[in-house]
């Protein structure tokens, strides 16, 4: 006599299969998140290193404002395609 599968059994491993789905799921998206976060942290340091080196080594006296592509002009930062929408303001102390 052949064996098979009765529906309950059926059902219950695509229940499974989908509870441990959407545990990956919402892994990889918390994954996603953190990668995205890190990346804009990331950038963040790379702009305040060149704006703090820019000022260590030019040493502007009345400059207050200046954008990334200033800073790309001036070799400060290589690259400002991820970096487009932010902005710098240089505050006198």
């Amino acid at each position: 006599m052949l064996k098979a599968f009765t529906l309950i059994e059926l059902l219950t491993v695509l229940a499974v299969i989908a509870i441990l789905l959407t545990i990956v799921t919402s892994f990889a998206v918390n994954a996603v998140h953190q990668a995205r976060a890190t990346r804009v942290a990331m950038n963040l340091r790379n702009i305040r290193a060149a704006a703090e080196s820019y000022v260590s080594v030019e040493k502007p006296p009345t400059q207050t404002n200046f954008d990334l592509n200033f800073l790309v002009s001036k070799s400060y930062l290589t690259s400002v395609q991820e970096l487009a929408h932010y902005t710098l303001c240089h505050q006198k102390r």
